[in-house]
């Protein structure tokens, strides 16, 4: 039997919008015969777990028997026996301060919906054996994040920035850890170092590693989004090409829940920190 890998489908299960782009955004989104269930959460109603778990079962009906828990959450929302429906859709609005203070968290909250996405699309023991798409939209506010991007006299001639690179700036999904935005003399200064380490690439950074020297730039020449490794020599530079920004977010959103989950290094690295810190307080 074939595996099904839903990275494969044509239609991501994560989508960023900005707020009046909202209904446009969903007249896009594939139609599917039958009925859509719409679930509308509030982020800003949603700092902390228990929040979530509020929205969510409020909006999808849970049954009396949920557990208030992640895996309980999970469970449920691969379920939905309750809610039978030919597509799922979740808008959650003020996307930026869902679980703002909380990056792990945050982290584990949209693995958990990813792996939800994959249950429902998977055709195995579906009705009809034909998927159920599971879709995802963080919806932001315009000019949200106010970030130092360079300005329309900076940018090389005939570039100017994706409507969903904006739209991820200002839900501030470009600071997903290990990822993390380039803006100010930071960017401009990326910017003129790697046309000096590679003379021969049309390279436009955005966003960077903090594990290691690996920067997102736009291709000017493909107008791919590239993956390259900086300070090292020419010709030995190319790590990850993606076709656009969406597949760089998804697979940056892939490194967040990994970095993210308890067992990773930066997470154990941020709980040795917190000891040395506590221990300093005593």
């Amino acid at each position: 039997m074939k595996h099904f890998d839903p990275d494969t489908l044509e239609e991501p299960w994560l989508r960023v919008v900005a707020r009046d782009a909202t209904a446009r955004e969903v007249d896009l989104l594939p139609a599917t015969s039958g009925m859509t269930f719409v679930a509308r959460l509030d982020g800003a109603a949603m700092v902390d777990s228990n929040g979530v778990f509020e929205q969510f079962w409020d909006r999808f009906r849970f049954p009396d028997y949920f557990g208030w828990n992640w895996n309980a959450f999970l469970d449920c929302l691969r379920d939905l026996n309750w809610l039978p429906a030919d597509r799922y859709l979740v808008v959650i609005e003020n996307s930026a301060q869902l679980l703002s203070g909380n990056s792990e968290e945050r982290g584990h909250f949209f693995g958990l919906l990813k792996r939800v996405a994959e249950h429902w699309h998977s055709p195995h023991q579906k009705p009809r054996g034909v998927g159920i798409p599971f879709t995802v939209l963080l919806v932001c506010e315009p000019g949200e994040a106010g970030a130092d991007l360079f300005g329309p006299g900076e940018l090389p001639g005939g570039f100017v920035y994706p409507v969903e690179f904006l739209r991820a700036v200002e839900s501030g999904l470009v600071g997903l850890e290990p990822w993390w935005l380039l803006e100010g003399d930071a960017l401009r200064a990326r910017a003129v170092g790697l046309l000096e380490r590679f003379p021969e690439r049309r390279l436009l950074p955005f966003a960077r590693r903090e594990d290691n020297d690996d920067v997102a730039c736009w291709d000017l020449d493909s107008g791919a989004v590239r993956v390259v490794h900086d300070f090292t020599t020419p010709g030995w530079e190319n790590r990850q090409e993606f076709a656009t920004f969406y597949d760089w977010l998804r697979a940056a959103l892939e490194d967040f829940i990994k970095v993210a989950g308890a067992d990773s290094p930066t997470a154990t690295r941020r709980r040795r920190v917190a000891g040395r810190d506590a221990a300093g307080l005593l």
